[in-house]
């Protein structure tokens, strides 16, 4: 879409990295965090770096919806 110059394939594919990159990260964390299956184990960090995380990711996914709701009223 880059490439083409093609702005729906380039917004399809943002969405699907960002799907990609969630289903990653929950696998992530239900397998290490939950499960512990490969013996490493955040243990007591790992749950509040968890959270941090996710704060970050509200705030910066706010941030940037704001800008876009800016711009559609003006």
């Amino acid at each position: 879409g880059s490439l083409r110059k093609q702005t729906k394939m380039v917004k399809e594919g943002r969405q699907l990295l960002l799907i990609g990159l969630a289903i990653f990260f929950g696998g992530f964390v239900f397998f290490e965090l939950i499960i512990g299956i490969s013996g490493f184990s955040l243990g007591r960090y790992g749950w509040p770096l968890l959270l941090i995380a996710l704060g970050v990711v509200l705030l910066v996914r706010g941030f940037f919806i704001g800008k876009k709701k800016a711009k559609v009223s003006k």
